[in-house]
């Protein structure tokens, strides 16, 4: 693998962004530990930063697997779509990859109800949702599987990829920053503190 090897000072996350931008980088890869709480603000700091401010996809990493010889490290990929447009964006993002590297895909739309109800005029915007994401597959080329499920946003991610056995999960990402985010909350952040698979974060500009 050919690769450069830089030293810089200064602030981590600032510079990190700093030497993507300068060496035009297409991806920032990042280690992480799994810790959940307010420990996270303090440990995850540099990566919370780096992800939010990034103007490139960020993959974060905790445990990358193992693959057995001769296959590939990903051979399935989630990616969640809630219908606004920094999901649409990781949608193409996950379906232009797929075409790239010959995988299968997962879609998932959650709605964030804790049950199911059965009245249309209540079901109809998740099931629209996941209808436009499987039509932009379509229109990809890409075959893939689409998963409705009811509760708590980004338990549902983690526990679909999981189910479905998937080696990595791509979300998108509006990169709010500083107390906004903590007020609004974000998925993708909620995610990558307690998920191990590889987290693929990607955001519109």
């Amino acid at each position: 693998v050919r690769c450069t090897t830089l030293l810089k000072w200064g602030n981590v996350s600032e510079t990190i962004l700093q030497t993507a931008a300068e060496e035009d980088c297409e991806l920032i890869t990042l280690g992480s530990r799994l810790v959940t709480g307010l420990k996270r603000l303090v440990v995850g700091r540099t990566l919370n930063a780096v992800a939010a401010k990034a103007q490139r996809p960020v993959l974060v990493i905790k445990h990358p697997p193992a693959p057995p010889a001769g296959l590939a490290l990903w051979r399935r990929i989630l990616v969640a779509t809630g219908g606004s447009p920094w999901s649409d964006v990781a949608v193409d993002h996950a379906l232009a990859l797929a075409r790239a590297q010959d995988l299968a895909v997962s879609l998932l739309c959650v709605d964030p109800r804790r049950v199911r109800s059965f009245l249309p005029s209540t079901t109809s915007g998740a099931k629209d949702t996941l209808a436009l994401a499987e039509a932009r597959a379509a229109a990809a080329g890409v075959t893939c599987e689409a998963h409705l499920v009811y509760g708590n946003i980004a338990d549902a991610i983690r526990e679909t990829a999981t189910s479905r056995a998937c080696d990595a999960i791509i979300l998108g990402s509006r990169g709010l920053t500083g107390f906004k985010r903590l007020i609004l909350g974000s998925i993708s952040y909620a995610v990558t503190a307690r998920t191990l698979l590889p987290m693929l974060i990607v955001k519109r500009f």
